[in-house]
């Protein structure tokens, strides 16, 4: 049986001395080059308080050592909470109260309001002083209808999407012109319909859609094969263009039967109901119908004396 001597070293042992002589030797080579160089260096920011008050560079060594501005980016770390600035955290919407009915619903709101009426059609404003110098200035041909299509190749009006009102603003400048206008818009005011009436013109509405009213202004949009018709309108539409008429324009629209052919009778029972309204039982005490809710409105109705009630206690 062979004995390996204390004092032998294996041969994993012997490799191990081997690099750590080898790795002693290089970093001594290393520090004596390090110091025959006589290197310094500088801090980024300009000189540091050591070099300020020794007037001097810091010596070149591995404690001085720094990356330029710019090359190393740190590292963003997020998800650490809202306070921490980068971008961590929820929101929430104004006026949002956990779940429960916020402030502004759960009190009325009166007053008026712009779509009180759900009124939203876009109307294009032209005065008549605007019409007046397109005419003049020869874009406007007034020897025919003035429709809103020649408005809008006229360049008189930008664009047109609902409908044109026109207004009375510049009627002097029309009257100089000494011109008959025949012109079709959507609704007008009664001076600008007695400014057109005074020259010998008149004022025409035509009832279109929205569909129809793309139709007519830019019809090469749309096939030529198609043609398309003007519906019946609604009930309620017939009302404010009967209203229209009322004002003095020359209302157009398709035949409506349930008014159209009944019209006469319909104005009869309209009539009626008021004639009833106004000789009925204490008519007096109510002015209109529905009534009006401002203040005062009763101060000139006498008051009826109540008679006291009496009261009686019941004693158990």
């Amino acid at each position: 049986m062979f004995v390996r001597p204390a004092n032998l070293l294996t041969s994993n042992q012997v490799l191990g001395r081997m690099l750590m002589m080898t790795q002693n030797h290089h970093n001594m080579m290393l520090m004596g080059a390090i110091q025959r160089c006589n290197f310094v260096s500088r801090a980024p920011n300009g000189l540091t308080e050591y070099q300020a008050e020794a007037k001097e560079l810091l010596p070149f060594n591995a404690s001085n050592l720094w990356d330029n501005i710019g090359a190393r980016q740190k590292f963003k770390r997020v998800g650490r909470g809202p306070g921490s600035g980068l971008g961590a955290g929820g929101q929430v919407n104004r006026g949002f109260e956990g779940g429960q009915s916020s402030l502004s619903k759960r009190f009325p709101k009166r007053g008026m309001k712009a779509d009180a009426f759900n009124n939203k059609d876009e109307i294009e404003i032209l005065n008549l002083g605007q019409l007046a110098y397109y005419i003049s200035k020869g874009f406007v041909d007034a020897s025919k209808t003035i429709t809103m299509k020649d408005l809008v190749d006229s360049r008189c009006l930008s664009s047109v999407k609902d409908g044109v009102k026109l207004l009375s603003r510049g009627a002097e400048s029309l009257q100089k012109l000494g011109v008959p206008i025949n012109i079709e818009v959507s609704n007008a005011t009664k001076s600008a319909i007695e400014a057109i009436k005074a020259t010998g013109g008149e004022i025409s509405v035509q009832y279109r859609t929205p569909l129809i009213m793309r139709y007519h202004l830019k019809p090469h949009k749309f096939n030529d094969y198609k043609t398309l018709k003007t519906p019946m309108p609604p009930q309620k539409k017939v009302v404010k263009l009967e209203k229209l008429r009322e004002k003095g324009l020359n209302v157009a629209y398709p035949r409506a039967p349930w008014y159209t052919d009944n019209k006469e009778a319909i104005l009869k029972e309209a009539s009626d109901t008021e004639k009833r309204i106004n000789e009925a039982q204490h008519a007096n005490l109510l002015k209109k119908l529905p009534a009006d809710r401002n203040a005062g409105q009763s101060k000139d109705i006498p008051k009826i004396e109540r008679k006291p009630i009496t009261k009686f206690y019941k004693f158990i």
